[in-house]
């Protein structure tokens, strides 16, 4: 039985890991945080259970706005990923079992004014939804803003604070995704507007939603709101964080109760939703918050919420399935493996640029022996 315990030590998760995840966190090459975590996050005294797990069907429908956020990082354009769902989506291609996407007419891309910050605002026509997502990190220059953990005053009212890198990112941004996001609900039916983005998008999200909460007469009476942030840092002051919450409060007095739902998603073992450290003043916005582990997503009680380590009791898991990725980390949100996704899209893009008449199947080939090479280090 692999050791799924949140204080299992590294000998005793290796005991657990199937051949194919000792191959998987051999060959990692991002940055997942895991370090960060065990210094920056704070241990809850709350045990979560069975109580607190999430029910299948919300389980499935955070994974699919998470194949949005996901799509958010500026890897490929927007406009090249919707227009190309049919090739992108097949066996072995970057975006295989996103399948969310198909039915999505994108609206438009956007960059901001500043470290070409990046995001694209879609209309999901099976769904109703518009979405508004924002890209995480993917810069020397994004992590040198995130570091930048200072805060400078919100304009949002008397004793308002702001991560000062994440805002001068944001402001770069701002007008621009609000511009598309009316020029979405004016062209399309719009049920629910989905504000989401991955790590400092999730930041992002959350300032954008922040505004959007506020902007009387934009969106139409009884038009609900999806605000879902993975891995985000935090960015706001206690004072801040109540705004936030306040403005909560309002738009649903105005629209109907339950209009918004939010959800920052915390996985085990990612340490950037506990940084910057609360010690230095820092509050997350929502206190509506979930707790990604071993597959499974339980609520985390908002007394709690400034928590980022919680002990899962093992009746709350499944003993009888082995966990994709049970190291966790920052780039294993929703069941998927972030890096595998980069690393299919590079070489696709090696491939494809190569102009080679037989280029797709020299990726197949190419994505097979990677993927696939733990098979012959087993045999």
């Amino acid at each position: 039985m692999p050791s799924w315990s949140l204080f299992a030590d590294s000998k005793d998760e290796d005991d657990g890991l199937t051949p194919a995840q000792r191959y998987m966190y051999a060959t990692e090459k991002g940055i997942h945080f895991r370090t960060m975590f065990k210094f920056c996050a704070t241990q809850s005294e709350r045990t979560l259970g069975p109580d607190d797990l999430m029910p299948a069907s919300f389980v499935t429908e955070i994974a699919g706005i998470g194949q949005f956020a996901e799509g958010a990082y500026p890897l490929y354009p927007p406009e090249y990923i919707f227009g190309n769902l049919d090739l992108l989506m097949k066996t072995d291609f970057p975006l295989e079992g996103y399948d969310a996407f198909p039915g999505t007419k994108l609206v438009s891309g956007f960059k901001g004014s500043v470290a070409d910050a990046a995001g694209y605002v879609a209309y999901r026509t099976n769904t109703q939804q518009l979405v508004v997502a924002f890209a995480g990190a993917t810069s020397i220059t994004h992590v040198m803003h995130n570091i930048h953990v200072s805060k400078r005053k919100h304009p949002a009212g008397k004793g308002c604070s702001v991560h000062a890198g994440i805002w001068s990112v944001y402001s770069g941004m701002r007008t621009i995704a609000r511009e598309l996001m009316v020029k979405g609900l004016q062209e399309n039916d719009v049920r629910e507007v989905v504000i989401t983005g991955h790590s400092m998008g999730g930041a992002l999200a959350s300032l954008f939603a922040f505004d959007v909460l506020d902007m009387e007469g934009i969106t139409a009476k009884g038009t609900s709101l999806l605000i879902l942030l993975y891995g985000s840092p935090r960015v706001a002051n206690a004072v801040l964080a109540d705004h936030y919450r306040a403005r909560v409060a309002a738009y649903e007095a105005v629209h109907g109760e339950g209009t918004v739902r939010e959800y920052l998603v915390k996985a085990y073992n990612d340490g950037v939703p506990s940084f910057p450290p609360t010690w230095l003043g820092f509050r997350h916005m929502t206190n509506s918050q979930l707790f990604y582990y071993c597959g499974c997503l339980l609520r985390i009680p908002q007394t709690e919420s400034e928590h980022g380590q919680f002990t899962v009791s093992k009746d709350a898991l499944d003993l009888t399935k082995i966990p994709d990725h049970p190291r966790g980390g920052h780039g294993y949100y929703n069941g998927r493996d972030i890096e595998k996704v980069v690393r299919r899209v590079l070489l696709f893009k090696k491939m494809m640029d190569s102009g080679a008449p037989d280029w797709e199947k020299d990726y197949l080939i190419h994505i097979a022996k990677i993927e696939r090479e733990w098979q012959q280090q087993e045999g």
